[in-house]
């Protein structure tokens, strides 16, 4: 920590640079006024600047108790807006209580996974009444939970884990907050049918994502009471759309979610078929698309969806693991969303270099992943650099992408903060011009047959340009 007062002195040295007689310095020095102020002094605005990069810790347990002033200072809710007190497994529970209660404006809290967390529950209830951003079990005991909900009401995002849905009440509970609008559901249900969201259907009315990714076991008839209630009030739903003993999801959602802006869904191999994307030109809003493992899907419906005037929407796209051939697929995505941000490829071992032929088109593309497209060579990247703007790219087990691929994105990708090129054989001397021509790089994941000559190159760089981490 910090060691932190307030008889911090700003020193300003105000110099005559009128004059450009050289022989004049030393008068000019002797001209100079020299002035201290107190930190206090500074604009308001200057401090929450300055305070902004310290820890929860430094916040709650020292700069609090300088002064009224940085008390006050230190419970501006700009300072912990994105702050999140994660305590170590080697701090004890009474140190973490002690942060907890000197820390009103805390917003996140992680609280670590070998300590009872009862006491940490009531203590935020009671003292870090602006929690935005918290995860319990539904093991807790229901005064905890419906002290936590009525002290709390300024939750945004709640995560709930159970062994068993069935056999507890939490979510009756939980449904009584009132600007609560994220929700994510994690555990199985021992009883299918149960209803788990019966009263958050009901309740929560400012909830707008679901997140139910790690939960098992739910009835589509139960998602759909869901989504019947809430279905103009979802803007993101996230899922696993082809679970056991259930018909695929898509299709329902499809029908009673048109207002969906993010959808990120997995499938499973042999359990759906392509006719369950029919519905998707009914997604008029879509913003962000994450479908993940639709190994045995044909393209021709979801292509169908990206030619419509919708497609120029998406902002984020992610098609994870199709086996088929996807060259058609993928022109189709760089010839109608030219907003993409986010694109994400990878796992499609089918996807060839003409597949990228049109990706220039992407002109705002950030963000691209093609882990694990083995056909992918050099020409594959010399599409890919005319999207000059990227900042992460990842190239990770392409392994027919050779030295000249990856001096192509030395040479084009200026903008490159992190990338990812492990099985690219490419020569040791080439690494070394990354600080020069990569001068935005700050992650760099390579793989080199050579280990002895790269790991010279590495320990060189490592030792002259601290700021890039090597793996």
């Amino acid at each position: 920590m910090f060691r932190i007062n307030q008889h911090v002195k700003i020193v300003e040295v105000h110099s005559d640079t009128d004059s450009t007689n050289s022989s004049c310095s030393n008068e000019r020095l002797g001209q100079e006024l020299v002035s201290a102020i107190n930190i206090d002094d500074l604009p308001y605005e200057l401090l929450i600047e300055i305070f902004s990069y310290l820890s929860v810790e430094d916040l709650a347990l020292q700069v609090r108790k300088v002064s009224r002033k940085w008390e006050e200072l230190a419970e501006d809710n700009r300072l912990w807006k994105h702050l999140t007190y994660t305590p170590s497994h080697r701090h004890t529970e009474l140190e973490i209580i002690d942060v907890l209660k000197q820390a009103p404006k805390l917003q996140r809290f992680i609280p670590p996974y070998h300590l009872s967390r009862k006491r940490f529950f009531q203590t935020i209830a009671e003292h870090c009444k602006d929690m935005r951003v918290l995860a319990i079990s539904a093991e807790e005991d229901k005064d905890t939970v419906e002290k936590l909900v009525s002290e709390c009401q300024n939750m945004e995002s709640f995560t709930v884990h159970s062994h068993d849905f069935s056999k507890t009440k939490i979510l009756q509970i939980v449904s009584k907050f009132q600007n609560l609008k994220n929700l994510k559901l994690t555990g199985d249900m021992s009883v299918r049918n149960h209803n788990i969201f019966a009263d958050i259907s009901l309740g929560c009315p400012s909830l707008d994502t679901l997140d139910l990714q790690h939960l098992s076991n739910y009835s589509n008839n139960n998602l759909e009471f869901f989504l019947k209630e809430k279905k103009d009030k979802i803007l993101c739903l996230y899922l696993e759309c082809c679970r056991p003993r259930e018909p695929c999801s898509l299709p329902m959602i499809f029908e009673l979610c048109t207002t969906l802006q993010h959808l990120k869904v997995r499938g499973h191999a042999g359990t759906t078929s392509s006719k369950e994307l029919i519905s998707l030109k009914k997604m008029k809003n879509l913003k962000s698309l994450f479908m993940d493992h639709f190994v045995y899907y044909k393209i021709n419906h979801l292509a169908d969806y990206l030619q419509t005037q919708y497609a120029w929407n998406l902002v984020c796209l992610s098609l994870g693991r199709f086996s088929g051939s996807v060259e058609e697929l993928s022109n189709c995505i760089c010839m109608n969303c030219c907003k993409l941000k986010h694109l994400n490829l990878g796992h499609c071992p089918r996807l060839r270099d003409d597949g990228l032929k049109f990706i220039g088109n992407l002109r705002d593309l950030r963000k691209l992943y093609l882990v694990s497209c083995c056909c992918l060579t050099d020409e594959g990247v010399s599409y890919i650099v005319r999207c000059t703007q990227i900042s992460y790219l990842n190239l990770n087990g392409c392994g027919n992408i050779s030295h000249d691929g990856f001096v192509l994105c030395l040479e084009n990708l200026k903008m490159l903060n992190e990338l990812c090129i492990d099985a690219c054989r490419m020569e040791p001397h080439a690494l070394m011009r990354v600080p020069q021509e990569l001068k935005n790089l700050r992650k760099l994941k390579i793989r080199h047959r050579d280990e002895r000559e790269m790991n010279h190159v590495i320990s060189a760089l490592r030792k002259n340009v601290p700021y890039l981490q090597i793996q």
